[in-house]
């Protein structure tokens, strides 16, 4: 995917805006999710929520300079299986879904995370 690819991408899911709604769907999706709501007991939910905007923005060619902790930095020590990172994709595709992202780009945006995780953890 190019540069230009990636601003397009950004500019289609809504930018910022549609980049937060859809984070805050997603998150509560997980913390609905018995199999992933623990993994966020004590944590500040808001933060992470912050940091999953930048991420995502940077993932899809918006105008963000993520500088959080890499993925496997981040999530260490949290037994982490590639079940819990299936779930927590098809969450964010219906996060997506409802926000109104077309099919195509759901799954353009579904394969950059998993690529994502993937390259971190498996």
């Amino acid at each position: 995917m190019t540069d230009a690819d990636q601003s397009a991408l950004f500019d289609r899911l809504g930018g910022h805006a549609g980049i937060a709604g859809a984070v805050s769907d997603l998150y509560d999706r997980i913390l609905g999710d018995d199999e992933l709501a623990h993994f966020f007991d004590g944590i500040d939910v808001a933060e992470v929520q912050r940091h999953q905007r930048e991420l995502v923005t940077t993932a899809v060619g918006g105008p963000s300079a993520y500088e959080g902790r890499t993925l496997r930095e981040a999530h260490q020590g949290l037994n982490i299986e590639r079940h819990h990172v299936d779930l927590v994709i098809r969450h964010l595709a219906g996060a997506l879904a409802r926000a109104g992202v077309a099919p195509s780009d759901v799954m353009t945006v579904l394969a950059l995370v998993d690529r994502l995780w993937t390259a971190q953890f498996f």
